[in-house]
């Protein structure tokens, strides 16, 4: 979807962040889960800044990826 939106500038990393989608630790751990059988409806995505131990706030590319996943923490 990144790559398609029209007027992303990071398209070209196929992505909406600076960063590229394979940055975001949510993507492997939730790709993990469902190859084991878990279900997007039975899991939340949440994330946490690595030195403070807080709740990160939901990045772009994570909002698109999982819409529709519940996620208590991010915004």
């Amino acid at each position: 979807m990144a790559r398609n939106t029209k007027g992303n500038i990071f398209a070209d990393k196929s992505s909406f962040e600076i960063w590229s989608v394979d940055n975001c630790a949510e993507i492997y751990s939730a790709n993990n889960a469902l190859h084991s059988g878990a279900h997007l409806d039975n899991m939340y995505i949440t994330a946490k800044k690595f030195k403070t131990c807080e709740y990160a706030p939901t990045c772009k590319n994570c909002k698109v990826t999982f819409k529709g996943v519940k996620m208590p923490k991010g915004k």
